[in-house]
């Protein structure tokens, strides 16, 4: 509501309470062969603050698509299903922003195999950012272009395999981005499943907000970082009433800030003139670790009702002396970092009338 450059939201620091509305609307053919298609429109206004009920991104926004797609679900020697789509879309503020103009296309196929293999890509235009500077001014952000690909195979075994990746180049060589994921699966007995996914991601990034307390100052910086996490999974049913399930994340990101910018004209025509180079006294380089893991205990004792006893743990490392991606160094340093270990009962009971 405070953002300086929207005069369509109105701010009352003296309110304690905020009034909105949501609506959507959907219509098309949505299933059969060989052609579907639809459009769609979505409002949330300014004011709308659903946060009780569930999660709300950002208000204050309309959007609008509209898409096309082919299915062919009639084997052939090369595949047992076939799809290609394409889609555009609109989104702006109930003010006079642009924030989203893109198209996209992209391709599914199940093969003879039964391995699964897609592929896409969209393009979005140069358009506003109301969210970059974090409450201030919104930014013209240059145009992207974003692909992805991946494959998963025959899951019907014992064992299977996923692996996708994405990029993303943004104009003016302002954003570079690799991530890759690699998800190992194994069900050894109907009862049991475990799971296991490394991810990487290397990107720079021109525009990472750094530092708004001066509102007339705001920093950004150009941020080069890797990251690097790794999930676990196992689902474990005991019986038909008792379930053990666990899971955990360890992850690292290292980063350094090659150059800092001050935020002088976000919507100028040229990009370079949107801010200058600027120096910045705090830390140029991180890097910051963390685990996360959880085992819960699930016991429908009788139908409607279950007994959860969950165990969370958390480790969370910090250094700004280092920028570097070093693994093993970086694992050590968490493993080492202080723990956090919470213990949890819930009770649910649903009464028959």
């Amino acid at each position: 509501m405070q953002r300086p450059d929207a005069p369509h939201n109105h701010y009352d620091p003296t309110r304690t309470t905020l009034n909105g509305w949501g609506a959507e609307l959907y219509g098309g053919k949505f299933d059969g062969t060989p052609i579907r298609g639809g459009w769609g429109v979505r409002a949330r206004s300014p004011g709308l603050n659903p946060n009780d009920l569930g999660y709300l991104r950002r208000a204050d926004s309309q959007f609008a698509e509209a898409w096309l797609d082919w299915h062919f679900d009639r084997p052939t020697a090369h595949y047992r299903s076939f799809s290609i789509g394409t889609n555009t879309w609109l989104a702006k503020t109930f003010g006079p922003e642009v924030t989203s103009v893109g198209v996209s296309a992209w391709l599914y196929s199940r093969l003879r195999n039964n391995m699964v293999v897609w592929m896409g890509g969209y393009r979005t235009r140069e358009a506003l950012d109301v969210s970059l500077l974090r409450g201030g001014p919104a930014f013209l952000v240059p145009g992207t272009w974003d692909g992805y690909l991946g494959f998963q195979s025959d899951d019907r075994g014992v064992t299977d395999a996923n692996l996708s990746s994405s990029w993303s180049l943004r104009d003016r060589q302002t954003y570079k981005r690799f991530g890759a994921t690699l998800t190992l699966r194994a069900r050894p007995t109907g009862g049991f499943a475990v799971s296991l996914a490394p991810r990487y991601e290397r990107s720079l990034d021109d525009l990472q907000y750094v530092n708004g307390d001066n509102p007339n100052a705001i920093i950004l910086g150009r941020l080069v970082r890797t990251t690097a996490s790794l999930t676990l999974r196992a689902n474990w049913a005991l019986s038909p009433d008792l379930s053990l399930e666990s899971y955990a994340m360890p992850y690292v990101s290292a980063g350094t800030y090659a150059q800092f910018y001050q935020v002088v004209a976000p919507r100028a025509d040229e990009y370079t003139a949107r801010r200058v180079p600027t120096l910045y006294t705090g830390a140029d380089r991180f890097v910051v670790g963390q685990v996360r893991s959880n085992v819960v205990l699930r016991w429908d004792y009788v139908p409607g009702a279950s007994i959860y006893a969950v165990w969370a743990h958390e480790q969370t490392s910090d250094r700004n002396d280092l920028g570097r991606f070093s693994p093993f160094t970086d694992a050590y340093d968490l493993l080492r970092a202080t723990s956090s270990d919470t213990i949890m009962l819930k009770l649910t009971y649903m009464e028959r009338l």
